[in-house]
């Protein structure tokens, strides 16, 4: 499947330092509300983090959470936030990028529906459903 460049998340309410305007499900930060967009995280996963500190030699272990960011201009819809999903994975900043990103999908998937590329696209865009479904349940 697609790579994800996710971002460490607060993993706890009491590490969330904009809370009034966050929503958390089942122990997981799974929105975060802005003026004019919003940023919904998925595939949360917890990982082992050694950093040092500023002035200090000594390694420090903790665990950190982490999970894809997608950016969303309001009014949010389902489809609207899987969209966001697939243009910030594959790096689709413009319309006429999506356009050929599309159309290069398509004429792959006609001449071999089982190519690579096709497949990991499909993989990618059910992941992202499923990571959705809680949210707009």
């Amino acid at each position: 499947m697609k790579e994800l460049n996710k971002i460490e998340i607060p993993a706890s309410v009491a590490q969330d330092f904009n809370f009034a305007n966050s929503v958390w499900k089942n122990g997981k930060l799974m929105i975060q509300r802005g003026t004019v967009r919003d940023v919904y995280f998925i595939g949360h996963e917890t990982k082992t983090v050694t950093e040092v500190q500023e002035g200090s030699e000594e390694p420090i272990t903790r665990q950190a959470v982490f999970a894809f960011p997608i950016e969303v201009k309001k009014p949010v819809t389902y489809g609207d936030v899987v969209n966001a999903a697939e243009r910030q994975a594959y790096a689709i900043f413009s319309d006429e990028a999506a356009i050929s990103f599309t159309a290069s999908l398509s004429r792959k998937y006609r001449e071999n529906n089982q190519d690579a590329e096709v497949l990991d696209h499909d993989q990618f865009i059910a992941y992202v459903k499923q990571e959705l479904a809680p949210i707009f349940k």
